[in-house]
């Protein structure tokens, strides 16, 4: 596996799929989060404008899921 990471812990909750992967070289990490009836906006969003794709997932707010990310792998 790239960066030393141990097997994914795949968890679902509804429409919400995660795939994650810890206990990687360096404390990194890596998820992927799959939304399987969400369109192509940006979830949790709150456009100006609705984009073409129509509305984003109201029920996951993927910037704050980024920055909980983040601050939990800091960089070395």
């Amino acid at each position: 596996m790239i960066d030393g990471c141990a097997t994914s812990d795949l968890t679902a909750d509804g429409d919400i799929a995660t795939d994650s992967y810890e206990s990687c070289a360096a404390g990194s990490g890596a998820e992927f989060v799959t939304i399987t009836s969400a369109n192509h906006a940006w979830p949790g969003a709150t456009p100006v404008v609705t984009p073409s794709v129509g509305p984003g997932y109201a029920d996951y707010d993927a910037t704050s899921a980024i920055v909980e990310f983040l601050l939990a792998h800091p960089r070395p």
